[in-house]
């Protein structure tokens, strides 16, 4: 999972601003090369605003900063420059995939 505002050189002034976004129902399982997640807002000022509920990621290792992450029932723990996390409520339950799809490698 990536969710992350650099995705092309600036060119008009303004910050990419990531608001309100929940990721609920996710579950990774041998991640290809260990890339983890990266979680990233712009800056201080306008840092990612993310839900994850009912997440499993099968690698530990989670890139963010600048982010404010509400968590339910998962099995993560971002941390980094600028990230603050909180326990919210969101129901559900993370899904259990005994023969999901292999994405190609980035």
């Amino acid at each position: 999972m990536v969710i992350n505002p650099f995705y092309a050189a600036a060119t008009s002034g303004t910050k990419p601003t990531f608001r309100q976004i929940v990721v609920d129902g996710l579950t990774t399982s041998n991640d290809a090369g260990g890339k983890g997640c990266i979680l990233k807002g712009f800056d201080a000022q306008t840092p990612l605003d993310l839900v994850l509920a009912n997440v499993a990621q099968s690698d530990a290792l989670i890139t963010a900063s600048n982010a404010q992450i509400g968590l339910s029932n998962s099995a993560v723990t971002p941390s980094g420059t600028g990230v603050t996390t909180g326990t919210v409520e969101v129901g559900g339950a993370v899904p259990t995939c005994s023969g999901a799809p292999r994405f190609p490698a980035l």
